[in-house]
């Protein structure tokens, strides 16, 4: 029995009838039974349940950065933007100021509306030509327009200029303002841009050169002359009863025949297209009646006059000069009778 135990105790198997048999044997040695596998009864084991995790989802606060980032760089801008705008129109109105051209405008808010609708108008295409309180505009408010900006000057600016030009040159008393002087200026300008002739008067030229300076390089200042002349009436053998030529006043003048050329008969100056430059009057005449007697008389042209000048006392017909003829002193003498 003894034996049997220590074999048990060494197998691992037994027959049906519990004898114990050699492992790997199929059939009991004893009893030839067949062999039995004994059976473990194995603890049951506790396996504990998997820890579920949350499935990864997207964290629903993801966007809040973003969204910080975005209304800081909204803010910015704004800050910026206005701030900027504010500080171009504080240099704007404050460079007015220094130039002395903010009284154009007498409040802060006019000159920086003002200033606005111009860089607007270049913006739209307008050719950056402007006065100088527009090129002070462009230059602090739209910079982009500053480089070929032209700058005219004002209606105010040509107007004082005019008036200090003439004054320089002896000429301010042309006019009986300076207003009107400007009228005259505008029209000298209009007659040019319509194809007239580039020639006229000292007073002509200082217009062109202020309001019209496209001209000035073709212009020619005409020469004035001023003419002093004479009529005479003449009668070689005047009648005892009816003489043609009589004294008058201390005096002469014309009568009978002649009795059109008197004191204060009118003269008159045209060019040689019968254009009218200019009249004037016969003063007292003076000489050896009833043979002769001689009326002076003067007047003031311009040189450049096309097809020469005429000169026709009462209806006794034209006279012509040319120029160079009425610039030798004396040499304009007309004559009537023998």
């Amino acid at each position: 029995m003894r034996r049997h135990r220590a074999a048990r105790s060494d197998s691992d198997q037994t027959c049906k009838n519990g004898h114990a048999v050699p492992s790997g044997a199929r059939f009991c040695a004893i009893c030839g039974s067949e062999v039995t596998t004994p059976e473990t009864t194995a603890e049951p084991t506790t396996v504990a349940p998997p820890i579920l995790e949350d499935p990864p989802t997207r964290s629903r606060r993801w966007w809040r950065p973003w969204a910080i980032v975005v209304v800081l760089a909204v803010l910015g801008t704004a800050v910026y933007w206005f701030g900027l705008r504010t500080t171009d129109e504080e240099r704007y109105v404050d460079a007015l100021k220094a130039q002395h051209l903010y009284v154009q405008f007498g409040t802060r808010e006019a000159a920086v509306t003002q200033g606005r609708a111009f860089c607007a108008k270049l913006d739209a295409g307008q050719e950056p030509v402007g006065y100088r309180s527009q090129q002070v505009a462009v230059k602090e408010l739209c910079p982009a327009f500053a480089k070929g900006f032209t700058v005219v000057p004002t209606p105010a600016e040509l107007q004082s200029q005019f008036a200090s030009e003439l004054r320089d040159k002896g000429l301010g008393g042309k006019f009986a303002s300076d207003v009107a002087a400007a009228a005259f200026a505008k029209r000298t300008c209009s007659r040019l841009d319509a194809g007239g002739a580039q020639q006229g008067p000292a007073v002509d030229a200082v217009a062109v050169s202020v309001y019209c300076p496209k001209y000035s390089n073709g212009f020619t200042t005409l020469e004035r002359i001023h003419v002093k002349a004479t009529f005479g009436l003449k009668d070689s053998d005047p009648s005892s009863y009816f003489p043609d030529i009589v004294s008058k006043a201390g005096g002469c003048s014309g009568t009978s025949g002649y009795s059109d050329i008197t004191a204060g008969r009118e003269v008159l100056v045209k060019d040689g297209a019968g254009d009218l430059l200019t009249t004037t009057t016969l003063r007292a005449g003076h000489g050896s009646p009833p043979f002769s007697c001689t009326f002076d008389f003067s007047f003031t042209v311009l040189d450049g006059a096309k097809g020469g000048y005429s000169i026709t006392v009462a209806n006794r017909g034209d006279v012509h000069f040319s120029a160079a003829q009425l610039k030798i002193p004396g040499a304009v003498g007309l004559t009537l009778g023998d």
